[in-house]
């Protein structure tokens, strides 16, 4: 019987251990952003402003620090990067048990997601270089499969953690799972590379910030590139704008709290669904296409779920047609989650993947942050039901007008010479 290709990266060694290490830490992470959750909302008692404030100290950190931590990755080894990065949070994560207070946890909370922030670009960079380009789309798609599971494993297994034991022991399984993610990548080892784009010898006396304009200057100058990092920015800002409204639209549509569970679950089965598929078929489409053909379908689903909305249907009717709904917008979703990195990854060379990783990340964050407020004024003006149905419709829009481009931008080449790089 003939392997799944979604499988078939796993033939490669390192392959397996960063998939093993990804795994077991991102299991843990959801097991230790549910309890801190739980022990500023249920111990602590700190109300919406406290959630607020943790939200905030796990976004900031993305947004501030992405160039720097882009250098670094590419100055710095990457199994280096990938081990060190892991053994921080460890100890950070054991420095919760220690916190009585909000203040004191908010700051390792913030010292935590800076070592993630520069874990992802490596992490990235290495999947970059442990398979082969024609597996790019099966490994990315892998890779979304196992976030997707650790997101429905994470959650329920932290809760019922720190409801029978407390968040004491959560946090000590979530260090043990970094510890364990350090000893399997600690096994890496990697080719030798350039750390340097160029042969001038004042490129090693560069300072950080040249280094991070070089790779935004590397972004702006590939348009298969921008464009996907652009589709990417408008995709977080139109869904951030309407996701944070679920609650509202469940109370319209009368239907129960419980409900909302039941609907992030819809969307993480569907994008592990739509993962695997991708990772079986997903070679006979470009990545960029993949990713417009994706935003267009999930707008359509959202835009239908605005409809539902203003619709007044109620009891199982709605709750069929949400369930299913929501479904395919995490099928729809796949498709971005597989087709960003892999563009990231085939169109930039190894010595810039630090940077391009981390760089490409700032503008989704940051609409990210502000999607909520601008869904809100349109909540309150226009009603839920219509955030929706805009959001869906520029979705939708946006994917089909940028599928149409000419197809030399559209299928340009993954390869990028030596003296292209020189260049930047």
């Amino acid at each position: 019987m003939a392997t799944p290709q979604i499988f078939l990266p796993l033939r490669a060694p390192r392959f397996r251990l960063l998939t093993a290490g990804q795994f077991i830490s991102g299991v843990g992470d959801w097991l230790d952003y549910v309890a801190v959750l739980s022990l500023v909302a249920y111990q602590w008692d700190e109300g919406s402003s406290g959630l607020a404030a943790v939200a905030v100290c796990t976004a900031l950190p993305w947004i501030a620090l992405s160039p720097i931590a882009g250098v670094w990755t590419d100055r710095l080894p990457r199994r280096a990067v990938l081990v060190v990065s892991d053994l921080a949070r460890a100890v950070l994560v054991l420095g919760y048990v220690l916190c009585h207070s909000l203040l004191p946890l908010l700051v390792l909370l913030t010292l935590k997601t800076s070592f993630s922030v520069l874990f992802s670009p490596a992490q990235s960079a290495a999947v970059q270089q442990t398979v082969p380009r024609d597996d790019l789309i099966g490994a990315n798609a892998l890779t979304t499969l196992i976030t997707q599971s650790t997101k429905i494993i994470g959650p329920a297994l932290g809760g019922v953690l720190f409801a029978g034991v407390g968040s004491t022991a959560v946090f000590i399984a979530d260090a043990a799972s970094f510890l364990l993610s350090a000893a399997l990548l600690s096994r890496l080892r990697f080719p030798q590379r350039e750390t340097q784009p160029s042969g001038d010898e004042n490129e090693g006396k560069r300072s950080v910030w040249s280094e991070a304009v070089a790779g935004l200057a590397f972004i702006a100058g590939r348009h298969v590139l921008l464009i996907a990092v652009l589709v990417m920015g408008s995709t977080v800002f139109l869904v951030f704008a309407f996701d944070t409204l679920t609650p509202l639209a469940l109370r319209k549509l009368h239907l129960s709290p419980e409900m909302l569970g039941y609907m992030i679950g819809a969307v993480g089965l569907g994008s592990a669904v739509g993962a695997a598929a991708i990772g079986q078929w997903g070679k006979r489409i470009s990545p960029l296409r993949l990713m417009c053909l994706a935003q267009a379908c999930a707008g359509i689903l959202v835009a239908s779920t605005g409809l539902l909305i203003t619709s007044q249907t109620y009891g199982m009717t709605a709750k069929v047609i949400l369930s299913v709904t929501m479904f395919g917008i995490g099928v729809s979703a796949s498709g971005l989650f597989v087709g960003y990195p892999t563009i990231l990854q085939s169109q930039t060379p190894p010595e810039l993947m630090g940077r391009v990783a981390a760089l490409s990340g700032v503008i989704p964050t940051t609409l990210q942050l502000i999607a909520p407020a601008a869904g809100a004024g349109m909540s309150a003006a226009f009603g839920t039901g219509a955030v929706f149905t805009v959001s869906g419709v520029f979705l939708t829009t946006i994917g089909i007008a940028v599928m149409f481009l000419p197809a030399s931008r559209m299928d340009a080449s993954a390869e990028t010479s030596s003296r292209e790089v020189k260049a930047t």
